[in-house]
């Protein structure tokens, strides 16, 4: 008996739903099919699609390809609650991959688009009260080390706010990503971290905010903490943090 492939997508799937089942399964003749269909003006111009899961999926080729077809790269999508606040540049930021934010930025992604929904959530830390987070500190939350320098090295001084750098590296601190922490702290604008900074950034990492369901991050093992922690606070130290400020 015959076995064939499933298609991705629940029947009576429209377009939208199509394009991006076969998005997730990494199929570019499906796609490009769809997209020269006459039904592929009724794509949405809002809320998720293909370019999103593209990004999701860590597939660069279609995320070229998805650009190339018209796409918009600062189009914000939906996150796994239902709020429309994610930039492209976002998701690439929990991807880790800087060939990804090479591909969005050369097609005029802005790096200054914060996770607000229209309803005032937040895509990154949530809550309607915190801050507004940008690609760049979104990047520090995860513990992207390639993102957090590749936008470094990419984008002009100014387009990382004053108020980005401390928060950003709260977040390193407080979830543990040494990597990731030592990297903004060598690339810290002049004169460098501020004591208070650094002693905050210390009192975070105690806390040890490495389990975080609504973001799905789940504990790491044992071992595995107790070195990132030991790395976190040896980083920290060594910059003059103080424990007992």
């Amino acid at each position: 008996m015959a076995c064939y492939p499933r298609i991705p997508y629940p029947i009576n799937s429209n377009t939208n739903a199509q394009l991006i089942g076969w998005t997730r399964v990494g199929n570019l003749t499906a796609v490009a099919a769809i997209l020269d269909s006459p039904e592929a003006v009724d794509l949405p111009k809002s809320g998720e699609t293909a370019l999103h899961e593209a990004i999701k999926r860590n597939r660069p080729d279609l995320l070229r390809y998805l650009i190339s077809r018209g796409f918009d790269v600062n189009q914000k999508g939906i996150k796994p609650y239902g709020e429309v606040c994610l930039t492209p540049l976002h998701l690439v930021a929990a991807s880790n991959s800087a060939e990804m934010v090479d591909i969005l930025l050369e097609a005029g992604a802005d790096a200054t688009l914060d996770d607000v929904s229209a309803d005032g959530m937040r895509g990154v830390l949530g809550g309607m009260d915190s801050e507004p987070h940008t690609p760049f500190m979104a990047a520090a939350f995860w513990g992207s080390k390639a993102v957090v320098q590749r936008l470094i090295d990419r984008l002009p001084s100014d387009t990382i706010g004053s108020r980005e750098w401390p928060l950003a590296v709260a977040a390193a601190a407080l979830y543990r990503h040494p990597e990731t922490l030592a990297t903004l702290l060598h690339n810290y604008p002049a004169p460098g971290v501020p004591q208070d900074i650094l002693d905050r950034a210390l009192a975070d990492a105690a806390e040890n905010e490495e389990y975080d369901p609504y973001h799905g991050i789940l504990p790491a093992l044992p071992e595995e903490s107790w070195s990132r922690g030991i790395e976190t606070f040896r980083l920290l130290l060594a910059r003059g943090a103080r424990p007992n400020a």
